[in-house]
């Protein structure tokens, strides 16, 4: 979308010759580049951001669909999935790092890493995940629920000019 309202619909196939794939969950701007994370086709297709060309793409080896990703250093980041993993990928060679499956309760959606701190937010209601980036497992002992709200699958997380996080969600308190 352009500053006068002008909308270029298919992009990536204009650029490309060929679809993108299926369900574009989210795009995140990583080192100059965009990664669309695409829930229906496992994968995630990597484009320059003024053409919207193919640089790459980062398939999945195994069952997954990838929904949100947040960059942990400057060649790797965390991908949500809501196959109940995590899912480590280098941003340089765009390729699977690891697959971390998380507890069924702990599945995540949402991400954004502060610090060396990766809070998730859970679509079953549970609340908000809090990872320790060093040391992401898929051991519940290794994930620190804080629990906020009864739907935080509808939230948007965003962090401030002072690194705090803002949660947006809908739904009721836990409590009530």
């Amino acid at each position: 979308v352009y500053e006068d309202g002008t909308t270029i619909w298919n992009a990536f196939e204009r650029a490309n010759g060929v679809p993108m794939g299926d369900v574009a969950q989210s795009i995140t701007y990583i080192n100059g580049k965009y990664f669309v994370a695409l829930n229906g086709s496992g994968k995630i297709e990597v484009v320059e951001p003024e053409t919207f060309k193919s640089i790459g793409t980062i398939l999945y080896t195994q069952k997954g669909k990838p929904r949100f990703m947040a960059p942990i250093n400057d060649t790797v980041a965390i991908v949500s999935d809501i196959q109940g993993q995590l899912v480590r990928v280098n941003t340089s060679d765009y390729s699977v790092i690891e697959y971390i499956p998380l507890a069924t309760n702990w599945g995540v959606e949402k991400i954004v890493k502060i610090g060396d701190k990766l809070f998730g937010a859970n679509p079953a209601g549970k609340g908000i995940a809090v990872f320790d980036i060093d040391n992401i497992t898929g051991n519940p002992q290794s994930v620190i629920p804080v629990s906020i709200s009864k739907s935080v699958k509808t939230c948007k997380m965003h962090v401030d000019k002072n690194n705090k996080l803002w949660i947006f969600s809908t739904g009721k308190n836990a409590e009530s």
